[in-house]
């Protein structure tokens, strides 16, 4: 499966590769990005590339996609968007994060309107979900403002802190 290079007004959405292992490590050793998803806090380069290479093997075992979202002004990667389950021709699982320092701008919002389309267009699928940490009410805002519906919560058990979490789901048909 080709990752299709994509663009939107601001951003272009590339294959991630070791270029970018700075600016993986840059997101994800922050505090913030990290809250509400299954990552550890990265320690050192190390940590980002065991993800460019979780991400490189489930595109290769075609079970999901991520593209790096890169700023055309500076080609300085803030964040990744993707698919962390893809079944083509039915249905995808959308993730996404941001570096801290460009939140509120939106990029995610468009990031997911060019992503979301993709999918639809060249994957042929019928609908996409996305899973929210109970808590992360910005990421629920921002699947709302892309015509995301509400669909119920979950609770489910995960190695990640050992711990119980409570998602709420979201979803996004054709």
């Amino acid at each position: 499966m080709i990752l299709s290079e994509l663009s939107s007004q601001r951003c272009n959405y590339q294959s991630l590769s070791d270029r970018f292992l700075d600016d993986i490590f840059e997101i994800f050793s922050n505090s913030e990005v990290v809250k509400f998803n299954n990552y550890s806090l990265f320690r050192n380069l190390d940590d980002a590339q065991a993800l460019l290479n979780m991400y490189e093997k489930r595109h290769n075992d075609e079970i999901g996609l991520r593209w790096g979202i890169v700023l055309k002004n500076s080609n300085k990667l803030i964040g990744t968007i993707g698919f962390n389950t893809l079944n083509i021709n039915e249905f995808a699982t959308l993730g996404y994060d941001l570096n801290f320092k460009y939140w509120n701008n939106g990029y995610i919002t468009e990031a997911i309107e060019t992503i979301v389309s993709h999918g639809f267009e060249k994957y042929n699928l019928k609908s996409i979900m996305a899973e929210v940490q109970i808590g992360n009410v910005a990421s629920e805002r921002v699947l709302i403002k892309n015509n995301f519906q509400f669909a119920g919560s979950q609770k489910i058990y995960t190695i990640w802190n050992n711990s119980h979490y409570e998602i709420n789901n979201f979803i996004l048909s054709k």
